[in-house]
């Protein structure tokens, strides 16, 4: 688990350090950190919600996980009864 964690760490650091052009609503999404509600981003595959989330966390502390999952390393198993 650390290692996961670690790695995670990398890849939200390396996001960090990257140059992005500005997405459109930036300063709106930045405004609403101010509430403890729970933001939520929606787009399709690649549409580049995880470079729009890190953009609108610049600044703050923040953790960065990751959920994605390769499918060559998940494992799924059927029961019947």
């Amino acid at each position: 688990m650390k290692d996961i964690v670690l790695g995670h760490k990398a890849e939200r650091d390396e996001f960090l350090g990257a140059q992005y052009v500005q997405r459109e609503g930036l300063q709106n999404a930045r405004k609403s950190m101010k509430n403890n509600l729970i933001k939520v981003i929606v787009g399709p595959r690649r549409a580049g919600k995880s470079v729009f989330a890190i953009q609108m966390l610049e600044g703050l502390d923040f953790a960065y996980l990751n959920f994605d999952a390769r499918v060559s390393s998940v494992s799924l198993t059927m029961t019947t009864s």
